[in-house]
């Protein structure tokens, strides 16, 4: 195989760009057709087929002769080759490379040994061979930290949900990813086998894997003992809102987006009932006021890109020091500590636009009211 593109020694600014992109990409393998021939789904189902070579191929743009996101997607993902890797920048590839490629994938993901390999031909199965049960249990995989989900090639964690393959190899894979693959298997009536080593998993797996994502939706996205202040239901599902401002107010997905309780504007989320740490919820003021403008979903997507860390969205919740008053609070301040000027934590007098003012009528410095959140200290320290 001779190189039909000439060597690159740096890589274009366009190509550095698009190499970001790819890096952020997300795509769902679909088939293997040889170690250097894919098929892919990508999250809007559009489907494409990636060649790696002499000559670069991807469906998407069939008259494109240098690389698309989507080449690039598999020699990062797949083949994880690092970003400055001069073998990314190149156009073209000759035979050395090539294997190159292929053994550096392998080289990364050998624990299992060559069943590990999902290129290699199906073991041929008589037409009178019975089908395999899936409740036929070979030992799983343990998870280890630098595995990968060899369908969407990301991290895999026990948070997002995984299943693994019965009665074959017990490699693990994302829930979500082996319904898609389950999905086009099922479309090309075709039975549906493990992504890697091609045990058939029998009859019964689609139903079992319902049984697993159902399972884990329960368990993932149900916060029990929560019950929304708009619509009423208890348990709160999909996500959990609580209101800053409020001692107790808490919504579920539909009632703040359907922009239940407009009156207090700061509010973090939790996405899932295993996740320890809140974070910063959507304004809802910006999503009203430039969805008519740009439409709703680009308009989320910008303000998820646009939300502020967690502590500095608490630290924006609480108002400048005034000393002598706590104006709307409805409470009676007594204490010189509550007058001047001077730091609750440290001792130290500030200038007042440094100063914050604590529920309880405290002033304390903006930096130690940080260190405090850091701390995950969430009472006075009075």
């Amino acid at each position: 195989m001779n190189r039909t593109k000439p060597w690159r020694s740096k890589a274009p600014a366009e190509l550095l760009r698009l190499i970001e992109q790819a890096s952020e990409l997300r795509l769902y393998l679909l088939q293997e057709l040889g170690p250097t021939s894919f098929i892919f789904k990508d999250e809007l189902d559009a489907k494409m087929k990636v060649i790696i070579g002499s000559q670069l191929s991807c469906s998407c743009s069939p008259n494109r002769e240098d690389h698309c996101i989507h080449t690039l997607y598999v020699l990062l993902k797949v083949y994880k080759r690092s970003k400055d890797d001069p073998l990314v920048w190149q156009s073209s590839y000759i035979d050395s490379e090539v294997s190159e490629l292929i053994s550096g994938r392998y080289n990364t993901r050998s624990r299992a040994g060559p069943r590990n390999q999902p290129f290699l031909k199906r073991r041929a199965i008589s037409k009178d061979a019975k089908s395999p049960s899936v409740e036929q249990k070979t030992g799983r995989i343990p998870l280890s930290e630098e595995d990968i989900c060899s369908i969407c090639h990301e991290e895999m964690r026990e948070e997002v949900g995984l299943t693994y393959c019965r009665g074959g190899c017990g490699h693990n894979f994302h829930l979500n990813c082996v319904k898609i693959w389950a999905d086009h298997k099922r479309a090309s009536d075709c039975p549906i086998t493990c992504p890697l080593c091609r045990h058939q998993w029998g009859a019964g797996a689609w139903d079992l894997l319902m049984r697993e994502m159902k399972a884990f939706r329960e368990r993932t996205f149900t916060f029990s003992g929560h019950r929304c202040n708009g619509c009423k239901k208890m348990p709160i599902v999909k996500a959990l809102y609580r209101c800053l401002a409020c001692e107790d107010v808490e919504l579920c997905a539909a009632c703040y987006e359907g922009m239940v309780h407009m009156e207090h504007e700061k509010w973090v989320m939790k996405t899932t009932a295993a996740q320890t740490e809140w974070e910063v919820a959507p304004s809802r003021e910006r999503l009203l006021r430039e969805g008519p403008r740009i439409g709703i979903e680009a308009a989320r997507m910008l303000e998820n890109a646009r939300r502020p860390n967690l502590i500095e969205h608490l630290l924006s919740c609480f108002p400048v020091f005034r000393p002598g008053g706590l104006d709307g609070m409805g409470l009676l301040v007594v204490g010189i500590e509550k007058t001047r000027q001077i730091c609750l934590m440290c001792k130290q007098q500030r200038p007042q636009d440094d100063l914050r003012r604590l529920s309880c009528g405290h002033p304390i410095d903006i930096g130690c009211l940080r260190d405090l959140f850091r701390n995950k200290n969430n009472n006075c320290p009075s």
